[in-house]
């Protein structure tokens, strides 16, 4: 369920919180990705304080590893611990005191108050995600059964879960926070499931409303990036084009074949997350078939002209080593240059 070194991690940081008097627990995609894959293996582990001393806990653990730099979000009450080193699988790891939201307007960053466990995930976005477990269940080597019995689920989270249902918490869970429309529609995808009719109801009326115009241009590239991350991101972004939000992605349609280069680009198993979403942009772009289209992305989202350099130097030139940088050799390989390009990138992000 949890590798040695998560183990590890997780006993460290259930030590300091019993030491600070606090009742920790894991939330959130935390406890939804322990109940879909059965482990956390590749996933760092998020971590929730029933009082707001998140920042001391992400110091105390720090210390206990004797590694690490603490950064504080304190108008969020959440600290990061990063810089981590020889824990594999874990770069970083995320403190966050139980609080509530208040939007003070539609999708303005939200205010943030100190609150109960109950009130921490009434405010997330779908039930699936609004589940929580005592940390103590995974120090104690616990069953996924026995972890099943205990999880602390307000919303019938679990039952949507097997129902593989996305479901909101309430009817202006969208207009607070409209960038949940992209992310429903990434575990829709993953989970090979639906949002709920209410939902779908709910989303209607957000767009209706236009709540999208509310968002930047750089937010919704943000999402549009995660969604590229994705094991299929031509098929939500086409979702998301059919549930109507085509004005805000600057694209109505995409070529259904460039699938497969998102498929190369994951089989090439690169470590470089910057590479890959800069090479992942790309691929969408290449992936639009209507050139008005193209052009109004890359004005919207202010797309630079080295990425367009680089798709060039990619589709028209001959590979000349050291002459080509490292995205234009993974893309030219991706989109099928031949084997020549293969090789070359390759050798280039080694």
């Amino acid at each position: 369920m949890l590798t040695e070194y998560q183990r590890k991690v997780v006993e460290i940081v259930s030590n300091c919180a019993a030491e600070l008097s606090l009742e920790i627990y894991v939330v959130g995609g935390v406890v939804r990705d322990l109940f879909i894959f059965g482990d956390l293996i590749d996933r760092d582990i998020d971590f929730l304080v029933d009082k707001a001393q998140a920042t001391q806990l992400a110091e105390l653990v720090a210390t206990k590893l004797r590694q690490g730099q603490v950064v504080e979000f304190k108008d969020f009450l959440t600290a990061k611990l990063i810089n981590l080193k020889n824990i594999p699988g874990i770069s970083e790891l995320d403190f966050a005191a139980a609080r509530k939201e208040i939007y003070p307007a539609i999708s303005a960053l939200p205010k943030v108050e100190a609150a109960q466990l109950k009130e921490d995930l009434k405010r997330r976005d779908f039930t699936i995600n609004a589940m929580a477990l005592p940390l103590s269940l995974l120090t104690k080597k616990s069953s996924l059964k026995e972890i099943s019995e205990q999880v602390i689920d307000l919303f019938q989270g679990m039952e949507d879960l097997k129902k593989k249902l996305i479901r909101v918490l309430h009817a202006k869970s969208f207009v607070d926070d409209p960038t949940r429309i992209f992310r429903g529609a990434r575990y829709v995808e993953r989970l090979a499931g639906r949002f709920s009719d209410e939902t779908e109801r709910y989303i209607s009326q957000a767009l209706y409303d236009d709540v999208l115009r509310q968002l930047s241009p750089s937010r919704v590239l943000i999402e549009i990036k995660k969604i590229l991350n994705e094991k299929a991101p031509l098929k939500i972004l086409s979702y998301l084009i059919k549930l109507g939000i085509s004005d805000s992605l600057k694209f109505s349609q995409l070529e259904e074949k460039s699938q497969s280069y998102f498929d190369t680009l994951r089989m090439m198993k690169l470590n470089d997350r910057h590479l890959i979403s800069e090479v992942s942009l790309m691929l969408l772009l290449k992936a639009m078939t209507i050139s008005e289209e193209k052009q109004a992305f890359i004005k919207e989202f202010s797309i630079t002209q080295k990425i367009l350099r680089t798709m060039q130097n990619a589709e028209e030139k001959k590979l000349q080593l050291g002459a080509i940088s490292p995205p234009a050799l993974v893309y030219g390989a991706v989109i099928g240059r031949g084997e020549e390009w293969g090789e070359a990138a390759k050798n280039a992000v080694k």
